[in-house]
């Protein structure tokens, strides 16, 4: 679909579809870079928190990207 609606941006989390959309030559993006971008854009989020709750919902993310998002965009 994104393909066919020439998509600027495909919001996808799930890894082999992110591969496959990767190899088609889509730009992507997932939850976590939403959230990134919500942030750049002035919306406060407190990052910590917003991934915790995503963790308590079911959302999975492996400890080490945790760690890496939470240390690169330490600020709340």
């Amino acid at each position: 679909m994104a393909l066919a609606l020439q998509a600027d941006l495909l919001l996808i989390d799930e890894r082999k579809g992110r591969a496959k959309a990767k190899a088609l030559g889509l730009s992507l993006t997932g939850t976590i870079g939403v959230l990134l971008l919500a942030r750049i854009k002035g919306v406060e989020i407190k990052l910590p928190l917003e991934l915790e709750q995503l963790r308590a919902h079911g959302f999975r993310i492996s400890e080490e990207l945790l760690d890496r998002v939470l240390k690169e965009h330490e600020t709340s």
